[in-house]
């Protein structure tokens, strides 16, 4: 049987950044520092000096809202990507042992073929 470490090898490194891709694109997305409790909050491209306190509140709702809609939809493309990944390997790894049991096969009627079993022999042309 011969070594197989660098597929397998190359397969798991693969399988191992799959998830670190989402997290990386979520720290490059946070661009807007987060506000402590004891200073006042900066104003947004949303958030006026002359709203009221209610009209702020509304804008910062629906900002939070879109941002929040945009993380679903990353997620889910995300995770359509992940599975997408996942079948494409379950297909690799279904046509790879089609493919070892082919030549097994093949190795089988080769020894059988030498060790005179004409039966087993390829076609003469």
């Amino acid at each position: 049987m011969k070594y197989r470490l660098p597929l397998s090898a190359t397969a798991l490194a693969a399988l191992a950044l799959v998830p670190v891709a989402p997290i990386i694109a979520q720290e490059s997305a946070e661009a807007t520092p987060v506000a402590s409790q004891d200073e006042p909050a900066a104003t947004t491209s949303a958030v006026e000096a002359d709203m009221t306190p209610e009209q702020a509140r509304a804008a910062l709702n629906a900002e939070q809202a879109k941002r929040a809609a945009e993380q679903v939809a990353q997620n889910e493309a995300s995770a359509a990507a992940e599975a997408e990944y996942k079948a494409k390997m379950e297909a690799y790894a279904a046509q790879h042992a089609a493919y070892e049991k082919a030549v097994a096969e093949w190795k089988a009627n080769v020894a059988a073929c030498q060790a005179g079993d004409v039966s087993r022999c390829a076609p003469t042309q």
